[in-house]
């Protein structure tokens, strides 16, 4: 039994499935989970950054970023560290 089988309204179940997706290039199930997470949490930082990583790798540079700039309105930074800022240099042109 899945998690989100014993728990449908976790965030960070789909959250987490979401990323798992991306990470197997099933952009559109990652995409599909990461935002039923957005809806049940849309303050999560989290969130933001791994809808991001879906966009980046589908080559969406604008909405990338704009989901990276949320993510560190939200606090992603204080939370977790660099990573936002990092990809925002990385991937975003300012």
């Amino acid at each position: 039994m899945s998690a989100i089988a014993l728990d449908n309204t976790s965030t960070y179940f789909y959250n987490n499935r979401g990323f798992d997706k991306y990470k197997l290039n099933d952009l559109v199930g990652a995409m599909a989970d990461i935002e039923i997470a957005m809806q049940k949490d849309p303050d999560n930082s989290f969130v933001y950054k791994n809808r991001a990583l879906v966009y980046i790798a589908m080559k969406e540079w604008d909405k990338a970023c704009a989901d990276l700039t949320t993510a560190l309105d939200k606090g992603f930074t204080l939370q977790y560290g660099p990573d936002v800022k990092e990809l925002i240099k990385a991937n975003c042109s300012n």
